[in-house]
């Protein structure tokens, strides 16, 4: 079965029919420094910038509502484009874990490699056109005590409003003395002509004490995004490495041991359908468990007003380096056996007004590439898992239907002929194949009745197991699985992977092994069998 869903799997993907109808391009290959965590390839947040990390794969907007630009005193709208950096579209604001607001031009400066900032022009710093007198005096009050003969964009600034005036006073007498001014806007000078170093103590300000300081873009920020990453905390959450076991298209169905979702619906969030999905390998915690690719599902995201942003959904996957952005398995090949991680950002707005943050609907930016076998970081791993389904994006449910048409066809034109299992070397003339035949309708004579089954796994990848078992020696009896240890050996590979070893006692997150389930859901199936009449 897993054949044919692989074949109509490629078809679509060949001719780009779900690309083309999502919008959504094909994701570039990463380039970034790497490390290691636990012998998996890790981003090496300490050579990583904003400036170098890869550009967005597909174009978007977010319009804020009249309401909240009403209640922010500015407009937070962002319009970004395929082709761009996250440090040309992404605020301040959006990082509130990141502490943007505690550092300093000064502090950029020195963990951009020294870098001095005072040589910046006051038009580099885009927070400077935002500013007003009374704004700028109060995030530098030491500022009002300087004669205004020493401050030469505010003596500017002044005189293009009022013409000539006593220049020696401190600009705390002239305001004094003239409250209007302090609502003069810098924007209304050329900044080009004035350096960062020409208005005293700018660069020791923190950013936070500047207005509307959460609304500018990051490359505005003279030296912000030639910073490593790991200066402003981002690291890996937690050490757990699994191994990429399988790699699965869109055909894949009810997953109830995923590790992916998000911070609103915690990280086990099951998939109904076209669940495109890596499975893992690995200790106890781990083993069998299932990494649902974001282009194919999405879960509840985002909190507060900014929270019904993008219908309240965001692609599901992982916070693997702290709540900046989110990670997420995105293309998924099962020809190559490979597939990419991208990462999507959100948009947030804290303080007063607190409005919450968007879910993670900005992306994909590429991180990685990893294929089957390769060991991948997963972070912390818990337990959690959420009541209800992910929901699939239209990539998922345009590929489930090119693959169920794709099966149909191929279920009409084997509709007369009875198929033995691959690899099967029993010749019991009563076990005529996997396959139902017109004259025994029930499959009581069927060597594995896939219809009962898949009713008692669950997986839409049950031939492919049951070919694979066929092609192994049981070790308890020396000959290839036939019978009752066929099913348990089936069952067994659908808890934890093609490779996992005989009668393992490799146990789950619940505590329980591969040999028991393997037991449990052959009792199950016989069960059925007998409920048939078989």
């Amino acid at each position: 079965m897993k054949t044919i869903f692989k074949l109509a799997y490629f078809f679509v993907t060949g001719l780009g029919l779900a690309l083309v109808c999502s919008g959504i391009l094909l994701m570039a290959k990463a380039d970034i420094p790497t490390t290691e965590v636990n012998g998996a390839k890790v981003p090496n947040w300490e050579e990583i910038t904003f400036d170098s990390l890869g550009a967005i794969n597909s174009s978007g907007s977010y319009q804020a509502d009249s309401s909240v630009v009403n209640q922010l005193g500015y407009d937070p709208s962002k319009i970004w484009t395929q082709g761009q950096k996250p440090g040309e579209f992404m605020s301040l604001g959006d990082f509130p874990s990141l502490n943007f607001g505690a550092t300093t031009l000064h502090t950029l400066g020195e963990l951009a490699g020294g870098i001095d900032p005072k040589g910046f022009s006051l038009d580099e710093f885009g927070l400077m056109a935002k500013q007003t007198l009374n704004s700028l005096v109060e995030a530098i009050p030491e500022l009002a005590d300087f004669p205004i003969a020493q401050v030469i964009p505010i003596q500017d600034l002044i005189g293009q409003q009022v013409g000539g005036f006593d220049t020696s006073k401190t600009l705390s007498k002239v305001l004094q003395s003239n409250p209007q001014l302090g609502e003069l806007s810098f924007s209304s000078l050329d900044l080009t002509q004035y350096q960062v170093g020409d208005i005293p103590n700018l660069e020791l300000t923190q950013l936070g004490a500047l207005k509307d300081w959460q609304s500018e873009v990051l490359n505005e920020v003279p030296n912000l995004t030639q910073v490593p990453l790991s200066e402003f905390g981002v690291e890996a959450n937690g050490a757990t490495v699994g191994k990429v076991d399988v790699v699965f298209g869109a055909a894949e169905s009810k997953l109830s041991k995923t590790i992916s979702g998000s911070n609103v619906e915690g990280f086990g969030v099951p998939c109904d359908k076209g669940c495109a999905h890596i499975e893992v390998s690995g200790a106890s915690g781990v083993l069998g468990r299932e990494w649902v690719s974001g282009k194919y599902q999405e879960v509840k995201g985002g909190e507060g007003v900014l929270g019904q942003v993008n219908n309240g959904l965001e692609p599901t996957g992982r916070l693997l380096f702290g709540d900046a952005f989110k990670v997420v398995v995105w293309n998924l090949d099962e020809a190559t056996a490979s597939g990419d991680l991208a990462l999507f950002f959100r948009i947030c707005k804290r303080g007063i007004p607190d409005l919450g943050c968007t879910p993670y609907f900005i992306g994909g930016v590429p991180l990685m590439s990893f294929s089957e076998n390769d060991p991948i970081l997963l972070g912390t791993i818990d337990n959690s898992k959420s009541d209800t389904a992910s929901t699939p994006t239209q990539v998922a449910l345009s590929q489930v239907q090119q693959a169920g048409s794709e099966l149909s066809q191929k279920a009409v034109q084997n509709s007369n002929t009875s198929v033995q299992p691959t690899g099967s070397k029993n010749n019991n003339s009563n076990q005529t194949g996997s396959s139902f035949t017109k004259s025994d309708p029930l499959g009581c004579k069927a060597f594995v009745n896939m219809n009962v089954l898949g009713k008692t796994l669950s997986s839409s990848d049950l031939q492919g197991l049951v070919d694979t078992a066929l092609g192994q020696i049981d070790p308890t009896t020396g000959q290839t699985f036939m019978g009752d240890r066929l099913i348990e050996r089936v069952a067994q590979m659908q808890f934890g992977g093609m490779g996992i070893p005989v009668d393992s006692e490799a146990m789950d997150v619940n505590g329980v092994s591969a040999h028991t389930y393997g037991a449990t859901e052959l009792a199950e199936y016989k069960q059925m069998l007998k409920g048939m009449g078989c």
